[in-house]
């Protein structure tokens, strides 16, 4: 397997969360995101460092289903995720 198959199973956390309505299991699945992401970032890549663009996605989309996730990081811009919320319509 290796360290990309922990964040395939970080997404599918996430949806099995979604499709089972289990608001913990969603939140468990972003966290471990951010996890990987923290363990695989890149010096060179700027956005490496300024945010986990798959976990503020996936925060962004739990939110818009309904789902609070209520977790804190540097790496999930909170101005982005309400920006976007504000546009999504599902």
């Amino acid at each position: 397997m290796g360290k990309h198959a922990d964040y395939g199973q970080a997404i599918l956390s996430v949806a099995r969360g979604v499709r089972d309505d289990e608001s913990d299991v969603v939140q468990s699945g972003i966290e471990s995101m951010l996890s990987f992401h923290e363990q695989d970032m890149h010096e060179d890549n700027v956005v490496d460092q300024i945010m986990s663009v798959q976990a503020t996605a996936h925060v962004i989309l739990a939110r818009a289903l309904g789902y609070s996730p209520t977790l804190t990081s540097p790496f999930i811009p909170e101005n982005l995720v309400e920006a976007s919320l504000s546009t999504i319509d599902l």
